[in-house]
């Protein structure tokens, strides 16, 4: 029987052996890439031109995150997989990888439409204008709503909640069957295969995982704006800012190589690959 803990056994004894590597790797193509975005962010302004670059540089950011991953699964999973080997791997595997990303955002946004559709109709012309809603404009907004529709599509995004938590169970393991199978999109369903009887397992690490993500990165954004803040005095919040984003963006690479190197042992484990490695 496969349990967490020993899962998470096998992850701590991967991360003592390879962490170095599996930092420099976050590193390289998931935290810079993020601090790059940041800058752009807090410096370039709002111009249409702006705008546009921000876009471009999201883009790539998004893009080096997919190569990230890939290589973190690669060299967490095999250990005669150096960082250059990690490297090249991910890379012949970005393409099926963006494609399968691409398929599961489409599915999970078009999926959302008709909650949030009918959470839009039953709110009417005022919804608009809800992030700027004063206690004068509420009574107008309720006198306007229809509750009946604003249940219905609350309702419906909370199922759609629960079902996008079992579906991210469901397909945590299609990278690493991505970089040890080549399956292409059929990744999915090898992934749904491999993760029959563990759902609820992996629902209970995930959630416990995005607690603790949300802890250390909201703790590391305030402690590092507010010291920046301090240094710099009232004339450099957007520099506070962008300190507190890099903060952020450190905790966030570190949380990857953790969930990916868990990701890749439990592919290894569940799909009845060699287990007995020594990652020292």
């Amino acid at each position: 029987m496969v349990t967490m803990s020993a899962i998470w056994d096998r992850t701590a004894e991967v991360l003592r052996g390879r962490g170095s590597m599996l930092a420099g790797i976050a590193a390289l193509l998931l935290f810079l890439p993020a601090v790059v975005q940041d800058a752009v962010s807090a410096h370039v302004g709002t111009t249409p031109a702006a705008l546009g670059l921000a876009g471009l540089v999201g883009i790539v950011v998004v893009l080096m995150a997919i190569w990230g991953n890939l290589a973190l699964v690669a060299a967490a999973g095999e250990p005669p997989i150096d960082r250059q080997a990690a490297f090249a791997v991910a890379a012949r595997r970005l393409g099926p990888a963006i494609g399968l990303t691409v398929l599961v955002g489409l599915v999970v946004m078009l999926a959302a439409v008709p909650g949030l559709a009918m959470l839009g109709i039953g709110l009417g012309p005022s919804a608009s204008r809800l992030t700027t809603l004063t206690v004068d404009g509420a009574a107008t907004l309720a006198a306007g709503a229809s509750p009946g529709l604003i249940l219905a599509g609350s309702l419906y995004l909370f199922l759609f909640a629960l079902a996008v938590f079992w579906l991210g169970a469901r397909l945590a393991l299609s990278l690493p069957v991505l970089v040890n199978e080549r399956r292409g999109l059929r990744s999915v369903a090898r992934s749904f295969e491999l993760t029959r009887r563990l759902t609820w397992r992996i629902i209970g690490v995930i959630l416990l995982a995005l607690i603790l993500l949300l802890v250390a990165l909201s703790a590391a954004q305030f402690v590092f704006t507010v010291i920046a803040r301090l240094l710099l005095g009232a004339g450099g919040v957007s520099t506070a800012q962008f300190v507190g984003a890099v903060a952020g963006a450190a905790v966030t690479a570190g949380a990857t190589v953790v969930s990916s190197t868990f990701v890749a042992q439990l592919y290894r484990v569940v799909s009845g690959r060699e287990a007995a490695y020594a990652f020292a």
